[in-house]
């Protein structure tokens, strides 16, 4: 019952944003191909765990004790960059062939990425809140998509993976993403937000985001990851197992993958019997954990959304 409820809000907020996207800052733009593509998005995400995505920086408002309507703009603002971002994403790794935005190729979906992006900025200028306010949430969304586009576009060689390296472009591209939008919704609570409880979902937003993203990544292997010679947690982890039988025949197909695809049948085979998307999903499901810890001060009424995203068996990225 609880988790039906919190679907029923989720897609009530949902359709308050988009609501206010199609009423209020498109009209004035004038691209009926832009509102095309916006119709078809909408439809799909409502019917997603990706509407919970959209509407974050509600459901952080909401649980830091404000009114939804206040951060209305803000959502249609983060959801015009989450947009922009996919776009981007598909141009550089050849993905989303069933999407609108990518009917005519990279001619015609860069304008549309670059239009969310203005578009975004728009909605920011509808917020009710102070000038720094407002010039903060501004300058944070900036920061962390310029964060996030310097990360997606490293990828180092298998010889040069490490643990280190994996987290800190697993941050960037979605950990403070994530945090950047619960942060935001926070503080556009009130006018004088407590701190803790910023700070709280801040926690909530990074660990949900680098839960999400690790569990992509593991079922993301064969079809995306691979193919494209992105190597994430399970590659890393496996490749850790220098005493492990299977360890020559991955580190050797990991360096043939450029020139021989056929290798990707051999590499997941090898992950398999390493227990390497196994233990990945244990290290997503510590972020879990630590995301639903960060809700643990704030009163229980206002994070059962919030609650019931993280703990979804297949937490999605944006």
């Amino acid at each position: 019952m609880a988790y039906r409820m919190s679907e029923s809000i989720v897609k009530e907020l949902f359709e308050s944003v988009y609501d206010f996207i199609e009423s209020t800052i498109l009209p004035p733009l004038h691209w009926s191909k832009f509102n095309d593509i916006l119709v078809d998005y909408r439809h799909k995400r409502v019917a997603s765990p990706h509407a919970y995505v959209d509407v974050l920086p509600l459901l952080t408002c909401v649980a830091a004790g404000g009114k939804s309507e206040k951060a209305v703009p803000l959502a249609a603002a983060w959801s015009f960059y989450i947009l922009a971002a996919r776009i981007f994403d598909d141009q550089q790794d050849n993905e989303g062939a069933e999407h609108a935005w990518n009917e005519g190729g990279i001619k015609e979906a860069l304008p549309v990425g670059l239009y969310a992006l203005g578009a975004a900025n728009a909605s920011l200028s509808h917020l009710s809140a102070a000038e720094g306010k407002q010039a903060a949430i501004l300058s944070a969304f900036g920061n962390t998509l310029a964060l996030s586009a310097k990360a997606q576009s490293e990828k180092p060689t298998v010889d040069d993976l490490t643990v280190e390296w994996y987290f800190q472009i697993l941050a960037a591209k979605t950990g403070l993403i994530f945090a950047t939008g619960s942060w935001a919704g926070a503080f556009i609570s009130a006018e004088s937000p407590e701190p803790a409880i910023v700070n709280s979902l801040y926690q909530y937003g990074l660990n949900t985001g680098m839960a999400a993203q690790i569990t992509d990544d593991c079922y993301d292997l064969a079809d995306t990851d691979l193919p494209n010679n992105s190597l994430s947690l399970p590659i890393i982890y496996a490749l850790s197992q220098k005493k492990h039988k299977q360890y020559p025949t991955l580190f050797t197909s990991l360096h043939e993958l450029g020139t021989k695809p056929d290798r990707i049948k051999v590499i997941v085979e090898c992950l398999q019997e390493m227990k390497a998307v196994e233990w990945s999903l244990k290290v997503a499901k510590i972020y879990e954990c630590q995301a639903l810890a960060a809700l643990e001060p704030l009163p229980k009424e206002g994070v059962s959304p919030l609650i019931h995203y993280v703990s979804r068996d297949f937490p999605v990225p944006a």
